[in-house]
């Protein structure tokens, strides 16, 4: 792995995110707050968008048709966070703080 101690006087730039996506969504039951994309219109946070086995907790039923709303959606499945929560993650990465530490990408490229 690369790292300061290799590379030294080079900027890095890591992300973090404020709380572990629970895998189990079902006992914990996420709020609207959770994965800190509070206010981004995102409704659904404990059903995922596709059918899926195991009561929302695996991977989706293949043939079935997912939901018409994935923009409204936390995750896609049982493990994976949908396009819409992707987006404002990146979004973050890039020009806010507190999602990719030190630094975020913009304040990494004008370094």
């Amino acid at each position: 792995m690369i790292s300061r101690d290799h590379l030294p006087g080079v900027p890095f730039s890591g992300t973090r995110l404020r709380r572990p996506i629970p895998v189990d969504r079902s006992s914990r039951g996420l709020s609207s707050g959770d994965l800190f994309v509070r206010g981004v219109g995102l409704t659904h946070s404990s059903n995922p968008c596709c059918i899926t086995w195991a009561n929302g907790t695996s991977g989706c039923i293949a043939g079935l048709a997912p939901c018409p709303n994935t923009d409204k959606h936390y995750f896609w499945d049982g493990f994976h966070l949908t396009e819409a929560v992707d987006s404002v993650i990146t979004d973050r990465c890039i020009n806010g703080t507190g999602v990719c530490i030190p630094m975020n990408i913009q304040e990494l490229v004008y370094f």
